[in-house]
């Protein structure tokens, strides 16, 4: 088994040609899988994946999809099958984890699948829930995954990525619960998470509680629009939400559905995924939420 970080170390990724590079002071192992790619890379070094099976994205869910075996065996964890449940059991460092294949995740994370024989698994729930972290480089089509809570990876400098790398906050996911509420009243379809989109929602609410203010506009001076263009995220319609005061879900709801425009964003049919961030700096409190037609 893997010894866990001593020292809380940052991590420190940067674009270059497409391309990320991770400092030498990271995490114990560094993982990295390419789609339709069954080669991977431990700390750099080639290998083959358990019966040369390659990842690829469940586009039911919008989640990347690896075979499990190989994941678990390069982060050093046991897993267990029962044939009868049809469950698989993941333990790593005293953290076991236990998935139902075919059985949806939460918070629209996807699902486990038996694919040709092998079982995959959505990366960003299986790391998080391990104590690992997933990030995803759009440009590459790959998956790097660090042996470094999501709180140390949080500290990333770099275009915010397309696939979870944080865990669900319980706000969060109120406000998300909320908006599909309030979309099922009108008779609208309900809205998917889009892990790229958490990530800048979460970003672009931690610059206005850190800085203090509230615009669409960050402090950089770019767009959400240019934000998600550096992400990488294609879309062909998007909206944002911003909000300023209580830190609770139902007041944030209630000042959206207030706002006309807001309110047209929540509602609007065309839209399909979205992401919501949230932020406090003592009693700096904002939250944001993207909207994205794909």
């Amino acid at each position: 088994m893997l010894k866990k970080l001593t020292l809380i170390m940052l991590i420190i990724m940067c674009y270059n040609a497409g391309e990320i590079t991770v400092s030498a002071q990271a995490a114990d192992i560094v993982l990295r899988f390419e789609i339709n790619n069954h080669l991977y890379t431990r700390n750099g070094v080639v290998h083959e994946s358990a019966d040369r099976v390659a990842p690829f994205i469940d586009t039911a869910f919008n989640r990347t999809m690896l075979p499990l075996n190989t994941v678990a065996a390069a982060l050093g964890a046991e897993t267990l099958w029962n044939a009868q449940t049809r469950t698989v059991i993941i333990i790593r460092d005293g953290t076991t984890l236990s998935l139902h294949v075919d059985t949806l995740l939460p918070q629209g994370m996807g699902r486990p699948a038996i694919v040709n024989g092998r079982t995959f698994v959505p990366i960003a729930y299986v790391t998080g829930m391990l104590g690992a972290t997933a990030i995803w480089d759009a440009s590459a089509q790959a998956v790097y995954i660090f042996d470094t809570p999501s709180s140390v990876v949080g500290t990333i400098a770099a275009p915010a990525p397309t696939t979870d790398a944080i865990n669900f906050s319980a706000l969060e996911s109120r406000i998300f619960e909320l908006i599909n509420e309030e979309r099922a009243r009108h008779g609208v379809s309900s809205l998917i998470w889009h892990d790229g989109l958490i990530a800048l929602s979460r970003s672009h609410s931690e610059d206005m509680a850190r800085n203090n203010f509230l615009d669409h506009v960050s402090s950089d001076g770019t767009s959400f629009l240019t934000r998600l263009s550096r992400a990488g995220i294609s879309h062909w319609g998007a909206a944002e939400n911003i909000f300023l005061g209580s830190s609770t879900a139902e007041a944030a709801m209630a000042f959206w559905l207030n706002s006309p425009q807001h309110r047209d964003n929540i509602l609007a049919s065309d839209l399909t995924h979205i992401g919501v961030g949230t932020a406090q700096h003592g009693t700096q409190f904002r939250a944001t939420v993207k909207f994205i037609g794909s």
